[in-house]
């Protein structure tokens, strides 16, 4: 009985088994080294851009900070300086030296205010004001920069104050007042000096 079916040769078995390619398939990525140098020029980009970022906010904190501390330091220096002018103006008003008190005013306040006006604070009861002061305390303060339209009221960087007037026998009183700095120098705008009415009498 003869087989029908012929029996596979080698060459044939080998046509039959699935071939193999070393070129890789079209669904397989391929990494090239460029592609890696550039992934990481990427991320070396990334990481300098972060850097400088938080550098320059970091920088930019140290100012902020450097610039209160500065206002802070300053404000005290201000409120030394304005303290003194005050005490000064006061001192000469209680020694009746009109002239020397009126040294302390702006040009602004001077034009509008006569000397005259500080001789008759001097005078009967008004001196009540004066008599018997002996120092002054700043309460509170506030400091802007102001421009007006209005050439009589002050300009520039203005200084508000509230203090604390001590007299003879631990009577109290209080100073209220606004000041303009001129040439570099705090000068008086207005003042406004209140005393108990007992003392006054």
């Amino acid at each position: 009985m003869t087989n029908e079916f012929p029996q596979p040769t080698f060459e044939s078995q080998l046509e039959m088994a699935p071939s193999i390619s070393s070129e890789p398939k079209p669904d397989t990525p391929t990494i090239l080294p460029d592609a890696i140098t550039s992934q990481k020029n990427n991320e070396k980009k990334h990481w300098t851009i972060l850097g400088i970022t938080f550098g320059g906010l970091a920088c930019f904190l140290l100012i902020v900070v450097f610039a209160i501390v500065s206002i802070l330091i300053n404000i005290g220096k201000e409120k030394a300086s304005i303290t003194k002018v005050l005490d000064s103006y006061m001192y000469a008003m209680k020694v009746k030296n009109p002239e020397r008190a009126y040294e302390f005013f702006s040009p602004r306040a001077a034009r509008q205010v006569p000397i005259s006006r500080l001789q008759e604070w001097i005078e009967g009861k008004n001196y009540g004001y004066f008599e018997g002061y002996q120092s002054l305390i700043v309460d509170t303060f506030s400091i802007a920069a102001v421009l007006k339209r209005n050439p009589n009221q002050p300009q520039g960087i203005v200084y508000t104050i509230k203090g604390t007037i001590s007299y003879e026998g631990s009577i109290h009183g209080s100073l209220n007042s606004t000041l303009e700095k001129v040439n570099g120098e705090w000068k008086i705008f207005d003042v406004t000096v209140i005393a108990p009415l007992d003392k006054l009498k």
